[in-house]
């Protein structure tokens, strides 16, 4: 069959609203473009695998929109959009409710940052993430009935990581309970190491996989350490540079090696991770995106697509997870240029092994294997799908929703012992119901995130009264810590809030904040033998 293709002429007579909405001021399509939005506009599902920067969103957004605005003329939800992050939520929105709105077409954000009704927001467009998503199928199922499409953005998750597993559960409890007429599934993603395989993990069924492969040439330059990399940055007249970090304390301690190497002003030096508060995390994306010349040292929560701007060179502190976390990273550099510049630094001596064998696996073009599904989310899923179905659901219509994260054995063994815990119970017609436990857990919320609790202690500006973030309770009055990229001394502490003034002494060695842990939340209710697998 020969492929089809749009050119930017054929768009705006096929999809002449979205088209002038979405590509107005562009005069061609790219690649990803004149290949996808064909298929899209056929109904077709399909997964969009190219480059950052090379129009994937658009690629999808517009011939969906027109869907949209042919299809789905009453009311209700008429588009889902998943993210993996809240930042890269906050983008999609900025990036396309001006188009949608010159469509009158109204979006709205759900996140735990923004927690909108969407019943009530009369939007037909809702971007989301996999833990607010799994909130909503709870709490408001209804609004998912009128729904034309979902979009998964960044599907490379799927591959690393449980929240992955996560949303493909959460696609398919969509298709088998909430949507009254299977909507049409899209995903995207710029490094996808299997994308077939990834396509029918996600969806089920077999989708259209459009990929362009053309990836930048990449410059790489090793250092000893972060002030090192930064020498090498300073000597090449880059003017804005993010540094990937694998803890958010290695983030606060490198952006207090900027500081102290007077590489650029403490203003220009910021950092982004998840324990900062919503407007904090806000105010820094905006910062990098207007500033002409800034460095942001931040964790993977600004891995996943967000654009921040032109940024010249990407520093990684330590080797990333995967080939595909790799690329993701440096993909955040020069995003509108031709070749991409980072620097390697190793954070412990097992690095530089890793950095050989990313080195090796872009040579022969090896992305790695998808990974193996984690049993933690067949926990996770089963309580949170149980919560949100009072009268119970059977063995088998769990297992159409999980059977895809592994062997029907691994499922009945996991189900089973959670019978046995006492967290499901055997109810009558061979129906297996969510315990008190459970429900418990639901009505509190914790069933839907696989992330752990948080240990609660604020973290309080004592001038302002401003709310920086929330860390783990580990620092005393009078002593100094390291928090957002600044030196600070904790003034009071209460039960649940420290309070932190501006120091502007010399450095010294800082008591550090301990991050929460990360790992899921459900792990501890698996078998024992399978929990020592994955721990």
């Amino acid at each position: 069959m020969v492929e089809q293709r749009f050119t930017l002429e054929t768009v705006r007579r096929k999809l002449p609203n979205s088209a002038f909405a979405f590509l107005g001021r562009f005069s061609r399509l790219t690649e990803i473009q004149a290949r996808a939005i064909p298929v899209i506009h056929e109904g077709k599902d399909a997964l969009v695998v190219a480059q950052a920067a090379s129009g994937k969103t658009e690629a999808v957004m517009v011939p969906l929109t027109e869907k949209l605005l042919k299809e789905h003329t009453g009311d209700g939800l008429g588009l889902l959009y998943v993210v993996p992050t809240r930042a890269l939520a906050n983008d999609i929105e900025r990036r396309v409710a001006g188009p949608l709105r010159y469509l009158s077409i109204k979006l709205v954000v759900r996140t735990g940052d923004k927690r909108t009704n969407v019943k009530k927001s009369g939007a037909k467009v809702v971007v989301t993430t996999p833990e607010s998503l799994d909130s909503l199928l709870a709490r408001q199922p209804d609004v998912f009935k009128t729904l034309k499409a979902i979009v998964i953005d960044e599907a490379h998750l799927l591959e690393d990581s449980v929240r992955g597993d996560q949303v493909s559960c959460l696609v398919r409890r969509l298709l088998k309970w909430h949507c009254e007429n299977k909507p049409q599934l899209c995903a995207m993603s710029a490094t996808v190491s299997k994308p077939h395989l990834l396509a029918l993990k996600l969806f089920g069924a077999q989708a259209e996989v459009i990929t362009v492969e053309t990836r930048r040439p990449i410059t790489v330059a090793r250092a000893d350490n972060v002030a090192q990399a930064l020498a090498i940055v300073r000597s090449k007249g880059i003017k804005k540079t993010i540094c990937f970090c694998n803890s958010r304390q290695a983030c606060e301690d490198m952006s207090q090696v900027a500081i102290r190497v007077e590489f650029l002003p403490k203003e220009r030096i910021f950092v982004h991770h998840a324990s900062l508060s919503r407007r904090d995390r806000e105010e820094v994306e905006e910062a990098m995106r207007v500033l002409p010349q800034a460095i942001l040292f931040c964790t993977s929560t600004m891995e996943m697509g967000v654009d921040i701007g032109d940024v010249d060179c990407v520093i990684l502190y330590g080797a990333p997870p995967s080939v595909s976390s790799f690329l993701q990273r440096i993909g955040r550099g020069c995003r509108r240029k031709q070749g991409l510049f980072c620097v390697l630094v190793p954070e412990y001596p097992s690095d530089e092994q890793a950095f050989e064998e990313i080195r090796k696996a872009l040579e022969q073009g090896d992305l790695g294997e998808v990974r193996q599904s984690d049993p933690s989310c067949i926990v996770q899923q089963a309580f949170s799908l149980l919560f949100a179905r009072p009268p119970g659901a059977t063995r088998e219509e769990l297992f159409e929703v999980m059977g895809h994260l592994g062997e029907r054995e691994v499922f009945d063994r996991v189900i089973d012992y959670l019978i046995l815990s006492g967290y499901l119970v055997m109810g009558r017609r061979g129906l297996i119901l969510a315990s008190s436990k459970v429900m418990d857990m639901g009505e509190k919320g914790v069933v839907h995130s696989h992330i752990k609790d948080a240990v609660g202690t604020k973290v309080i500006d004592a001038a302002t009264g401003r709310v920086l973030g929330e860390v783990a309770n580990v620092c005393s009055r009078g002593e100094l810590v390291v928090f957002s990229g600044r030196l600070w001394r904790v003034r009071k502490k209460t039960s649940n809030a420290v309070y932190i003034e501006a120091f502007h002494s010399s450095f010294g060695e800082a008591p550090k904040f301990v991050p929460h842990l990360e790992e899921s939340r459900f792990a501890e209710y698996l078998p024992p033998d399978l929990f020592e697998t994955i721990s």
